[in-house]
């Protein structure tokens, strides 16, 4: 890291703690601050968990290096590589360490939001667990499948276990392909096997009227809560992929003005991508006057704490919208809204940064009848007149 460069170490603090960096699976390159010379140190995680640190040369704050005793950041970082290399041979990979190697992996390929978002999840509902430290070569199916039925049966919705038992093959996966020695993919393939009706939408379609109401009373309860549920309504964006946007994202032409809205390509080597979605200049106006006195950098709304709670007082103030409501379902309505305006299922789809395959798993009762009133307006009349019966049949023989 650049923060061990000799001109920036030297304006960290003093002090007993070194400043680490991780150089490999349980394997971290120290620097400690001293007020003469500093000393590089390594940090080694043991099998039992515990840590060890140990001193191997003092850095060349003060005197030119030699490459024995006094050595440059960069022959330090060769050091602790070649620790590293030979500890690799040795270590088995735990749980902990696949989940790290997998958020790095994510990193690495770009995919900074979703790699924070699967490590965090994952260390957050299985660092407590037996398994977590555990070699992933000696994981048991059955203690796997214990964790997804568990938080099922601690209230957790099938749907979320079901994330989370991706993100966990996910990560063994990719540790298995590092390690000839793991073999036993098997294992959390089965062992955290996909649930049953997990993946049913949370499909709370709202009608139009009931969609503008509750715009139009967040307006009138607080201006920014307003333009924040306007941009989910008129858009059907994800809250995440809308709070990503800057003003520079806003592009105000004023026939045809749109959002350039971040999301991932498809395929195996997803990459963050922008797209053009469509935005009424009514609510151009309203964001080009929210947008005013930022830089193009800003992000172009405020962030709403607890929109879910909000949007639940709002609703109590329109009434009579269903209680299973959320912020999520003016997603669920602008696709619905353009299923029954005609709007291709692909170009639905890319506006919304899913897939047409998503779209008709979780509205395929809707789509059958939006493809069944299109494909009958398409029918065509050939003049022949209704009726039926010998005498007509007769009539056009003759």
């Amino acid at each position: 890291m650049a923060q061990f460069d000799k001109a920036r170490r030297l304006k960290l603090k003093a002090g007993k703690k070194p400043y680490f960096e991780r150089v490999g699976r349980g394997l971290a390159l120290g620097y400690r601050r001293n007020a003469g010379a500093g000393v590089w140190v390594i940090r080694e995680i043991l099998d039992d968990g515990n840590s060890r640190l140990r001193k191997f040369a003092t850095a060349d704050d003060l005197e030119a290096a030699n490459g024995v005793d006094v050595l440059t950041y960069a022959q330090a970082l060769q050091y602790a590589n070649r620790v590293a290399l030979k500890s690799a041979k040795t270590q088995t990979v735990t749980v902990e360490d696949a989940i790290s190697d997998y958020e790095e992996d994510l990193m690495a390929r770009g995919l900074n939001v979703r790699a924070r978002y699967n490590a965090t999840v994952l260390r957050y509902y299985l660092k407590d667990l037996p398994f977590y430290k555990k070699p992933v070569s000696l994981l048991e199916k059955k203690a796997l499948t214990e964790v997804r039925d568990g938080m099922v049966a601690s209230g957790k919705k099938p749907a979320t276990a079901d994330r989370l038992g991706a993100s966990l093959r996910a990560a063994l996966n990719l540790a298995a392909s590092r390690d000839p020695r793991i073999t036993n993919a098997r294992v959390w393939k089965e062992g955290w096997e996909k649930l049953p009706d997990s993946s049913v939408a949370r499909t709370v379609i709202l009608p139009d009227d009931v969609v503008a109401a509750l715009v139009r009373a967040a307006y009138k309860a607080d201006h920014k809560l307003g333009v924040y549920f306007d941009v989910l309504a008129e858009t059907g964006t994800r809250e995440s992929r809308m709070l990503r946007l800057r003003v520079s994202d806003l592009q105000d032409d004023p026939a045809n003005p749109r959002l350039m809205m971040s999301g991932y390509s498809r395929g195996k080597n997803r990459k963050l991508v922008q797209k053009p979605v469509p935005i009424s200049p009514r609510l151009a106006g309203i964001l080009r006057a929210a947008a005013a006195g930022r830089s193009a950098n800003d992000p172009l709304l405020d962030k709403i704490v607890q929109p879910a709670l909000r949007f639940r007082e709002i609703a109590q103030l329109v009434g009579g919208v269903d209680p299973e409501a959320t912020p999520y379902s003016f997603r669920c309505s602008s696709i619905v809204r353009m299923l029954r305006g005609h709007v291709p299922i692909g170009v639905v789809a890319s506006l919304h940064d899913t897939s047409a395959a998503v779209i008709d798993r979780q509205y395929s009762a809707l789509i059958g009848d939006v493809s069944e009133s299109a494909a009958r307006a398409t029918l065509p009349d050939f003049g022949m007149p209704a009726g039926r019966g010998g005498k007509r049949r007769a009539a056009l023989t003759t």
